[in-house]
C-alpha cells in the first residue's frame, strides 16, 4: 500500500469519497507503507513503513525528520534505541548508602569504579574504614552489601534487595527499575 492522503472532502461523489476513504485506511493500516516518505498530512507522530531499501524500517516523524523507531533486515527485528550514542548525554551517579557508603558515576563509555567506605569499620573490610573495588581487580560475579547486592552478569548489572532484583543497568547506559525514580537535575 502507497501512501496517500488522509484528507476527505464532502464535495465528492459517494463513489469518489468511498474509493479516497478505503485509501486513506488502507494507508493508515499499513503505516503508510511505501519506498518514499509521506508528504501530506505530516505531523508529529506519524509513522512510515520504509521500504526502500527492500527491508521494513518502522519510522516516525518527531517534528522535523523522520527517526527510526524498529529495523526489520533481513528478516531479523533490531530495536533502535540510541542511534549514534557513544555515552549517555548525562552521566549518572550511582550511590550507595546505609552501613556502607559510596559513588560512581557512570556514562557508558567506559568502566567505573566504586569507592565503598564502611561507616561502622570492622573485619570485613579488612580493618580499614575504605576499600577499593573495581571490576577489573575485584573478579567477583556478586558484591554483597548488607541488604543490598549488585551481581554482575553477561555485562548486565543487577541490584537486588532481599533477594529481589530491583534495577538492572546494561552496558548500553539502559536502566530498568521496579518502582518510582527520584532524579535531581537534567533527565
Amino acid at each position: 500500500m502507497s501512501t496517500t492522503t488522509i484528507t476527505l472532502t464532502c464535495a465528492q461523489s459517494g463513489t469518489s469519497y468511498t474509493t479516497n476513504l478505503n485509501g486513506a485506511l488502507g494507508a493508515i493500516d499499513t503505516c503508510h507503507s511505501g519506498t518514499t516518505a509521506p508528504t501530506t498530512n505530516v505531523v508529529q507522530g506519524k509513522q512510515w513503513l520504509d521500504t526502500s531499501s527492500g527491508d521494513m524500517i518502522l519510522k516516525i516523524y518527531d517534528g522535523t525528520s523522520w527517526l527510526t523507531l524498529l529495523d526489520l533486515t533481513a528478516g531479523v527485528m533490531k530495536a533502535v534505541s540510541a542511534v549514534t550514542a557513544d555515552s549517555l548525554a548525562t552521566a549518572r551517579t550511582v550511590t550507595v548508602s546505609g552501613d556502607a557508603t559510596g559513588s560512581f558515576t557512570y556514562d557508558g563509555s567506559a568502566n567505573s569504579s566504586l569507592v565503598i567506605t564502611d561507616v561502622y569499620p570492622h573485619a570485613e573490610l579488612n580493618g580499614s574504614a575504605t576499600e577499593v573495588f573495581s571490576a577489573s581487580t575485584m573478579n567477583a560475579a556478586t558484591v554483597d552489601l548488607g541488604d543490598w547486592t549488585v551481581t554482575e552478569t553477561t555485562g548486565v548489572l543487577y541490584f537486588a534487595t532481599g533477594g529481589v532484583s530491583k534495577m538492572k543497568l546494561d552496558a548500553s547506559g539502559n536502566i530498568t527499575c521496579v518502582g518510582n525514580i527520584t532524579a535531581y537535575g537534567t533527565m
